[in-house]
């Protein structure tokens, strides 16, 4: 049965049974239902970031960021409806990625043996936003690497 993170007229952020465990994020926009990739919300965030400032972005990202735990928290997702208003026409959008983004870290953080729990999203952000990396390049990145590689990539870049 899926888990509501957030409900608005315009969207829901909810978890629910996917391939690996019940952790899988998934968007309701209008009619469709569907698990965004990290190629969906990487390429939001780019675009985004190209129109507002990539740093601003990843600033905002940042701040979310830190308040992430393996729960949801009513405040973070308070905190996340004020900061996508400065977003102004482009708000409600900045709302629903950032939202996706945060769901996806608390699942991370609650995946059975992780080593890297909400980092591993971190890095991507840290690749398309500041390094300007490819989209796909960010998104895929992490796949067939060990997590000791990726640790001390993370560790290099100061997260």
């Amino acid at each position: 049965m899926a888990r509501k993170v957030f409900y608005s007229k315009a969207f829901t952020v909810e978890y629910d049974k996917g391939t690996f465990d019940d952790w899988c994020v998934y968007l309701a926009d209008g009619e469709k239902r569907y698990a965004p990739s990290d190629k969906e919300y990487f390429d939001r965030l780019k675009t985004l970031g190209d129109k507002h400032g990539r740093e601003k972005i990843y600033h905002d990202f940042l701040n979310i960021y830190r308040q992430t735990s393996s729960e949801i928290d009513k405040n973070t997702i308070q905190f996340i409806e004020n900061l996508s208003e400065k977003y102004h026409n482009e708000g409600e959008e900045i709302k629903k990625w950032f939202l996706v983004i945060y769901a996806g870290m608390v699942a991370e953080e609650n995946k059975s043996n992780t080593r890297l729990g909400k980092r591993i999203k971190r890095l991507g952000i840290y690749q398309v936003l500041i390094l300007d990396r490819p989209v796909l390049h960010a998104a895929n990145y992490s796949k067939k690497r060990k997590w000791w590689e990726l640790d001390k990539i993370m560790k290099r870049h100061g997260f």
